[in-house]
């Protein structure tokens, strides 16, 4: 209160805003039922929903504030997705169903291990699809059952083909290496008068399969020293 009978005060006003979720892209704009695809936008984290047209919900694979990666669901139908969050339901352009890809079985991950007088192994691997044909690649190489692997971890994947529709899966094949390192100039025994100076010729070791190699020596010595 102020000598003019004027009063003065303040009051401290919250404002709470939200940002309802924006559909920007998609990482394709068309595919078939049962493939992974991705909505790109904002404000789209802890999406609570996707619906596809003809109002199927799609199984949510991973949602972060900027994508939603779904697969697509059985039942949908070329539209318009929509996506919800608690601050709202937004809806994109027309996404195009292709048709319905094949269901796949990947071969199971294997270890092998090298043969004697390679750096390789012999693998058979089968995978199976209920439609279309299947097919295998290695670093974007055409590989067929059985196949000579590398030592290594191999990631084969296996493509399932059905007319428009593909689907992919991956599997490994791990090919330990078992071949011994071999020695080369080993040194013979050597005995030496004292007082006086051992020599002797370094030894070399070599790996058929390039791996790395620990190199040490090692002394023996028997007698006495007066």
């Amino acid at each position: 209160l102020y000598l003019d009978n004027t009063l003065e005060g303040y009051a401290l006003v919250t404002v709470n805003y939200t940002t309802t979720p924006v559909i920007t892209s998609y990482s394709t704009n068309s595919a078939c039922i049962g493939n992974t695809m991705v909505i790109n936008g904002t404000s789209l984290g802890s999406a609570l929903s996707v619906t596809f047209n003809n109002n199927v919900s799609a199984v949510i694979v991973s949602n972060t504030d900027t994508t939603i990666t779904v697969i697509v669901p059985s039942g949908a139908t070329t539209g318009a997705i929509s996506v919800t969050t608690a601050n709202g339901t937004t809806s994109g352009n027309s996404f195009t169903i292709n048709g319905t890809a094949p269901v796949i079985t990947c071969p199971d991950n294997q270890t092998l291990y090298s043969t004697s007088n390679t750096c390789s192994a012999s693998g058979t691997f089968a995978g199976s699809t209920n439609a279309g044909t299947l097919s295998y690649t290695l670093n974007s190489n055409i590989i067929t059952s059985p196949y000579d692997f590398p030592v290594g971890v191999n990631n084969v994947v296996m493509t399932a083909t059905d007319g428009s529709c593909t689907i992919d899966c991956n599997f490994t094949i791990t090919v330990l290496d078992t071949i011994v390192p071999v020695f080369t100039n080993c040194p013979s025994d050597v005995v030496q008068s004292c007082p006086g100076v051992v020599t002797y010729s370094v030894p070399a070791a070599t790996d058929a399969c390039g791996g790395f190699i620990e190199s040490s020596s090692t002394f023996n010595y028997s007698g006495s020293i007066v």
